[in-house]
């Protein structure tokens, strides 16, 4: 599932964002929030511009200066290690200029 800025910067922010990928369920507020997805994913790892982060930063990401999201379900297309479960691979726009 991709999300591109144009799709992203209709939203208020990222618990939205997240919200409109149609297998990821959100419970908690905007700025601390918490995805399940249990038939779907065990786990949640994201990838930030490229490199492994804690998933509990995702909140914290202002929607407005992100550019595109990717979701996998499955292998991660990469040569980064990323254990199982599902990918939320952020680009922001600062990320993809440099």
């Amino acid at each position: 599932t991709i999300r591109d800025s144009t799709e992203i910067g209709k939203l208020a922010n990222m618990q939205q964002v997240m919200s409109s990928i149609p297998f990821i369920t959100i419970r908690g507020t905007p700025g601390r929030f918490s995805m399940t997805s249990p038939r779907v994913c065990g786990a949640f790892r994201l990838v930030l511009d490229g490199h492994p982060a804690p998933a509990d930063q995702l909140p914290l990401i202002d929607n407005r200066e992100v550019a595109v999201i990717e979701v996998y379900r499955r292998q991660y297309p990469s040569d980064l290690v990323i254990p199982s479960g599902c990918v939320i691979v952020v680009w922001t726009k600062a990320g993809l200029n440099r």
